[in-house]
């Protein structure tokens, strides 16, 4: 009986949640095979015939060519279950009936063939050519626009001692049409009109090119109260975006604005970068106005919140003439997973399963700026809230998170900066003996030199080498790639989001934070002690 509940468990573990259900009345693991096999497996006239209009009516549309071939296949597989086998050329020719116009050369070439192409072989010949087409379209297959920016003016017509910003509205679908990247700006006589390229741009919903979401059928079907008014009115006539908002303050170079016409983030300083590299791409960025801006860089970086963990922003292009820092909607929601409300003074951003609001932002001057918040250290007690804590009867950290962004309870996490002016720590652990060594940091930067002593120390001290670094994707630690290499060193890192992959750290981290808090609680030390706290856990702890 154990053995049967064991592989009954095993098998509903396989099974999908829409077909979990069907074996709830099952007690045994025969009774539940019998059942899917009576459902999916039995040889029926109508089963078979469901899955060959199935195979037939597959198209590639907007999948890779990977994932294409696996539905074919997954459908060849299920006839060949079911006592029917596709014959291979039959097979293939499913294959080429399902491609679109961009790989009609290869469907040619099968067709030319004397004797039949096998599916593998087909496989291959359709993936090289879906890499040469993506290799042909990357420098024109997604315009970079930033609708919601200003190019830094010259200071020609202007009045001394004021500034005007334009921003311009979504795209209409006339004027998506009219929009493309610029290799220059526009010539200042008036009659110019340079010649535009279709929308290139791919909806976030259906992923089909030419539209954006708030145009997408398929969207507006399924959510008709979010069609945009101009919908319901006549179309507006084809025209170059206009400025339909004006402001005179502008916000700090450092704060980010977020935009929802935006089609990618953007900023004017590499420092706000924690990876980037060079940006070898021919395309420029295009503002409001149709002028193109060189692009020097792009990488990506986190934006901290005081409710949650940090966000990520990637595929950030750094555009030195860019006045603001821009964060894409689009960009942002799809990938943090997350969705934004805005409201007229004032945005969210929530889960996107929950609807917890994780994150709010003000309306300054008819933008909406991100919150600007002090960096956050896990690797120090560096957010810590003693009031509500002790009102709450110390709850864990997510269980306070939680009730604060629930309830806005109103408090700020900040680092705690210690009477010498320390504000993170860095330790090391070694991977035999689990001995800690604990080094406190003023910056974050300050690793890769304290990592360059602690290398001395320890190979004097043991007469042996390191050869393996192991660490998350901080940038403190990709710093030092140059020197392990010279170094000879391996660095080995925990794949992105990860801290378990990193877990005798991540353990030591939390077991010296207790023990530190502790002593300084006991002791009634200050919390501005917490180095000497630290250290002395640290010692403890070895």
């Amino acid at each position: 009986m154990r053995q049967d509940q064991l592989l009954f468990g095993a098998l509903v573990g396989t099974l999908s949640i829409s077909v979990a259900p069907l074996v709830t009345q099952a007690t045994t693991t025969r009774e539940a095979w019998l059942l899917l096999e009576q459902t999916y497996a039995k040889p029926s006239r109508g089963h078979i015939k469901q899955v060959k209009e199935k195979i037939k009516n597959l198209t590639k549309g907007s999948q890779t060519i990977s994932e294409y071939m696996q539905a074919i296949k997954a459908c060849s597989d299920q006839l060949t279950s079911l006592g029917k086998p596709l014959d291979p050329e039959d097979l293939v020719n499913y294959v080429l009936h399902g491609l679109d116009r961009s790989y009609q050369p290869v469907i040619d070439a099968v067709n030319a063939r004397d004797t039949p192409i096998k599916f593998e072989e087909l496989h291959e010949k359709l993936i090289n050519k879906e890499l040469s087409l993506q290799m042909a379209g990357s420098p024109s297959s997604i315009p970079a626009t930033a609708l919601t920016v200003q190019t830094k003016h010259s200071n020609r017509n202007k009045t001394k001692g004021s500034s005007s910003q334009q921003f311009w509205q979504s795209p209409t679908p006339q004027q998506q049409s009219n929009w493309s990247r610029q290799s220059h700006p526009a010539p200042q006589n008036s009659s110019y009109r340079p010649q535009h390229k279709p929308f290139q741009g791919r909806c976030q919903w259906c992923r089909e090119q030419g539209h954006v979401v708030g145009y997408c059928p398929l969207f507006l079907q399924q959510a008709p109260h979010l069609r945009p008014p101009s919908q319901n009115h006549q179309p507006i006539q084809q025209s170059f975006p206009q400025a339909n908002i004006t402001s005179t303050h502008s916000p700090p170079n450092n704060n980010w604005l977020v935009d929802s016409g935006a089609s990618h983030h953007v900023t004017n300083d590499l420092q706000n970068l924690a990876h980037h590299y060079p940006y070898n791409g021919t395309e420029e960025l295009v503002v409001g106005d149709g002028t193109g801006l060189p692009i020097t860089h792009s990488g990506s970086l986190l934006l901290p919140s005081s409710y949650t963990s940090s966000f990520k922003l990637q595929n950030v292009l750094c555009a030195p003439q860019i006045s603001k820092n821009i964060i894409s909607v689009s960009k942002f929601t799809s990938q943090n997973k997350k969705s934004i409300e805005f409201s007229p003074s004032s945005f969210s951003v929530k889960d996107l399963h929950t609807g917890v609001v994780q994150l709010s932002g003000p309306c300054v001057n008819g933008l909406y700026r991100w919150p600007t918040s002090p960096p956050c250290a896990r690797t120090a007690m560096l957010s810590f809230t003693r009031d509500w804590h002790h009102k709450l009867g110390h709850p864990a950290t997510s269980i306070l998170q939680f009730l604060a962004s629930k309830f806005s309870l109103g408090f700020k996490t900040s680092p705690v900066i210690s009477f010498d002016g320390y504000r993170y720590y860095v330790i090391f652990v070694d991977h035999y003996t689990k001995y800690v060594w604990l080094y406190p940091l003023r910056k974050k930067s300050e690793t890769a030199t304290v990592f360059i002593c602690f290398k001395a120390l320890v190979e004097n001290f043991f007469q042996n080498k390191i050869k393996v670094l192991y660490s998350d994707n901080g940038g403190e630690y990709i710093a030092l790639a140059s020197f392990l290499a010279t170094n000879g060193i391996t660095h080995l890192t925990s794949p992105p989001h990860t801290p378990e992959h990193n877990g005798y750290s991540e353990r030591r981290h939390r077991h010296i934070v207790e023990t530190g808090l502790s002593l300084l609680t006991h002791s009634n030390m200050p919390l501005t002690l917490w180095p000497f706290a630290f250290t002395t856990a640290a010692y403890l702890i070895n």
